[in-house]
């Protein structure tokens, strides 16, 4: 596992990312990526784990019971934590708590702790939390709060009826229920409570457990209500919303008002449903429109932009193709920065990109930008797809060694040498696949990695894949990445 080195915030990041991992998914794999840095990460990376826990147990352990001193009238009671930061902790951590088994008994408390579950409205389960706090502000970056709003620390508790208001910058909220929230950009939010939030404007990412299902962020054009999985939502000055589902379900209750009933009760109606891979786009009327491509960047979440403090531009300004109508909900999801072991591959499905060996992916594809296109598309024919190249750099196909090389391929690139590896999760085509973590692990298929040197912004335009002539091979579709120099691969180092 590669672990960030270059400062402290970019570790405490890190840690908070694999922690958070553990709690929500309480799964062996999470544990053990959380065990891997720790143990690759040296004496820095057991420092920021120790101040992580110091932080968490101690605002755990204080509760409401400091809120409750406040007047109240107070708009703002709420518990911070202890302020400790990876510079000033002190240095006990035991090798044993770095153990899946150790950190997985670690969430088990977490939860065991919690009181008895009981039904939401929505059909949801949640646990019961005290009546004076529902969430935590975990992080804030470069955040200018609204003229007129008291800022808020890291770690502050947050109660019923908590307004969020930034003119810039990031917040990252945690929920009691399971739900983690991040606010970007302008942005203007009513917590409500640990199952509801009301947003008026700005970009929300929310992962939610499936302990926070049924999690609702209610726009001025839909209710979106979570079904267990990770969503977007971008709310523009007019209220018109976009909404993207990167893993699992969402629907959406756009009637929510309608003959007098209120948000809760909505309309009788069904509500559209959204799966993973498709958005929509739904402006202050109304009118619906397809999202076409979008940017990690335009919905920080936990899975992406957590490793990269790369500033320079994207290279992929647009991906489209000429297979779906204006009424499709499919998007293809552009990454900027973010090709590492282990990253996801495609829109509709789970695998990983991986290098062949413990080396890992060849380093100059290292924090790539990429294309996470849909599998899928490997059964279509005269399939063509567009993409726009912002500017300089060297494109790369991944492409599967199991198929036969398409002339379009052939013709515009060239072969590097390099092979990376696919690790195929479960699936409909993959049943008896599974994940594992770092390169060299669970290689399931290879794909060749060839280049083409693009000298200046403008159009790129890729064709379509033949099945292979052998009938049992698995195959899948082809990968997209680019990086800002214009080089060739050498080596896997």
């Amino acid at each position: 596992m590669t672990t960030p080195k270059h400062n402290d915030d970019a570790l405490y990041d890190e840690v908070h990312r694999l922690v958070t991992d553990v709690l929500q998914s309480c799964s062996a794999s999470a544990a053990d990526r959380l065990s891997a840095f720790l143990a690759d990460g040296g004496d820095d990376a057991e420092r920021c784990y120790t101040a992580y826990m110091h932080e968490t147990h101690a605002l755990r352990s204080a509760g409401s019971e400091a809120s409750q001193l406040l007047p109240p009238t107070s708009p703002r009671a709420r518990q911070a934590g202890n302020g400790l930061r990876p510079s000033s902790a002190k240095r006990f951590y035991a090798a044993g708590l770095a153990t899946s088994a150790a950190i997985l008994a670690t969430a088990a408390w977490i939860w065991d702790s919690q009181e008895p579950e009981v039904k939401t409205s929505a059909g949801a389960e949640v646990a019961h939390t005290d009546a004076a706090s529902i969430a935590t502000l975990v992080r804030t970056s470069q955040v200018v709060w609204r003229t007129g709003e008291e800022p808020l620390p890291d770690l502050s508790r947050l109660l019923p009826g908590e307004d969020i208001r930034i003119d810039s910058g990031q917040v990252e909220i945690l929920f009691d229920t399971g739900v983690e929230l991040v606010i970007t950009g302008r942005a203007d939010a009513a917590i409500e409570s640990g199952m509801r939030v009301v947003g008026k404007l700005g970009t929300f990412s929310a992962r939610v457990s499936e302990r926070g299902r049924g999690f609702t962020l209610e726009t001025p054009a839909t209710d979106v209500i979570d079904l267990g999985t990770e969503f977007g939502v971008e709310i523009d000055s007019s209220g018109g919303t976009k909404v993207a589902v990167f893993q699992g379900e969402v629907d959406l209750r756009s009637d929510r008002r309608q003959e007098g009933r209120s948000a809760s009760e909505g309309s009788g109606r069904q509500p559209e449903r959204l799966r993973v891979g498709e958005a929509v786009q739904i402006d202050a009327a109304g009118e619906r429109r397809r999202l076409i491509s979008i940017a990690s960047d335009d919905f920080p979440t936990h899975g992406f932009n957590r490793n990269t403090h790369d500033l320079r531009p994207v290279l992929f300004s647009a991906v489209r193709d000429n297979l779906r109508s204006a009424a499709s909900k499919k998007f293809y999801r552009v990454v900027h920065g973010g090709l590492f072991d282990d990253s996801r591959a495609y829109v509709d499905r789970n695998h990983e990109w991986n290098g062949l060996d413990s080396h890992g992916l060849p380093a100059p594809l290292r924090g790539a930008d990429y294309v996470m296109p849909f599998n899928d598309d490997k059964f279509a024919t005269d399939f063509e797809l567009t993409l726009e190249m912002a500017g300089p750099c060297t494109l790369y196909i991944f492409f599967n060694n199991n198929m036969s090389t398409p002339d379009w391929l052939v013709a515009n690139f060239q072969d590097t040498g390099i092979d990376l590896g696919l690790d195929e999760a479960y699936g409909r085509y993959s049943g008896d696949a599974s994940l594992a973590t770092g390169g060299g692990m669970s290689i399931d298929d290879t794909f060749s990695v060839w280049a083409r040197v693009i000298d200046r912004a403008g159009e790129v335009r890729l064709g379509g894949v033949d099945k292979p002539a052998n009938k049992d091979a698995g195959w899948s579709m082809y990968g997209i990445a680019a990086t800002p120099a214009i080089a060739t691969l050498a080596s896997r180092q």
